[in-house]
Order: structure tokens, then C-alpha cells, then sequence
């Protein structure tokens, strides 16, 4: 399904497969790594906004007390954990206080300067295998018990299981291991 963004003068398509289309230049936005998407407005303004949550209000099941005011009280959840997947099947509206309860962290927030950490789960054919905080956590245990032997650069080990996360064009294995982001919940869980 697709709709005009308000106010553009039907510049702007939005789609909820996730896309929004510039029709003055027929290209479809692009995306921030931090998932935003800028649009330009007749009066010469521009002005971005997060593309999940942007999607949500056009599409989504918004409760009788959301406006863009009130919007930065919540967040969207990407249920198959890659942000980059915006999907209007693929995203929830939480408020913080539910993000918080149900991921025991805040996640998409800043602590201390430094993003939060994810904890990611390694599934070998179809079990799970282990379960680690976070993302330099698991690439340590990879480094030392599956790569110690090749000269490769945590750095890299890294970057290779984010992206198995995060974003769609890549596939979501590394070294044999599926790659899943958990909750806090399920990383405590035995």
C-alpha cells in the first residue's frame, strides 16, 4: 500500500514495504545507518525523521493519544531484529517504559556516550549454541575458538556479525552459526 507524506505537495511516496519515493527525481530514499531518511519540503525546509517510526505512523495502529509530539515517548521494535527490515509486518510501537521491560536495557539510547550492547544468540542447525551480551563478546569467542588459527581483526569479526543482524542483504550466518538478536530476558533465561 502507498500514500503521499503530508505537506511535500505529493513529492514523497511512502510504502509499507518500507520504502519512500522522491518522485521529483523517481529514486527511492536512501537511508542513514542510523535508519533516517531526510525530506524536503516546498518552503525549503528539510527535515528527517526515523524511517521504522515514520512507516508506523502511516501505516501502523497508532493508540488514540500518539502525535508528533508525544511520538518521542515511543519506539518501534523491528520483530525480526534488522533495522534495516521496515516492514510494516515487520515493526511494533512500544513506549519506552514497555522497550525497557521487555529488553532490560536502553537499547537505541546512549549510556555513558556509548550505545548500549545487544545481546545476540549463535543457533547451529537450528539449536542454540550460545548466548552472549553482546556483539564484542560473541566475536571474542569466535576469534579465540574459530579463527585463532587465521589472522583476521576483531574489528572485522565484529562488523561480520552485525551485519548478519542488522541488515537484510546479508545473509544471516557467520562461520556456520546463525546469528539472532535476543532480549535481555532471553539472555538471562537458561
Amino acid at each position: 500500500m502507498e500514500k503521499y507524506i503530508e505537506g511535500t505537495d505529493n513529492r514523497y511516496i511512502i510504502d509499507d514495504e518500507g520504502y519512500v519515493l522522491d518522485t521529483k527525481y523517481n529514486a527511492l530514499s536512501t537511508t542513514s545507518p542510523s535508519n533516517r531518511v531526510t525530506l524536503a519540503y516546498p518552503d525549503g525546509t528539510h527535515h528527517s525523521y526515523k524511517l521504522d517510526k515514520l512507516i508506523y505512523e502511516y501505516f501502523g495502529d497508532l493508540p488514540s493519544d500518539y502525535d508528533r509530539s508525544t511520538s518521542k515517548y515511543y519506539m518501534v521494535r523491528h520483530l525480526d531484529g534488522k533495522e534495516s527490515n521496515n516492514q510494516i509486518s515487520n515493526l511494533k510501537l512500544m513506549t519506552r517504559s514497555e522497550w525497557q521491560k521487555e529488553f532490560g536495557y536502553k537499547s537505541k539510547f546512549k549510556t555513558n556516550g556509548r550505545a548500549a550492547s545487544v545481546p545476540i544468540a549463535l543457533y547451529k542447525e537450528g539449536s542454540l549454541s550460545h548466548k552472549f551480551k553482546s556483539i564484542s563478546e560473541a566475536a571474542r569467542y569466535l576469534k579465540e575458538n574459530y579463527l585463532s588459527s587465521v589472522d583476521t581483526k576483531m574489528s572485522s569479526v565484529k562488523k561480520q556479525l552485525s551485519d548478519a543482524i542488522n541488515n537484510p542483504s546479508t545473509p544471516d550466518t557467520y562461520l556456520g552459526f546463525k546469528v539472532k538478536k535476543i532480549s535481555l530476558k532471553e539472555y538471562k533465561s537458561k
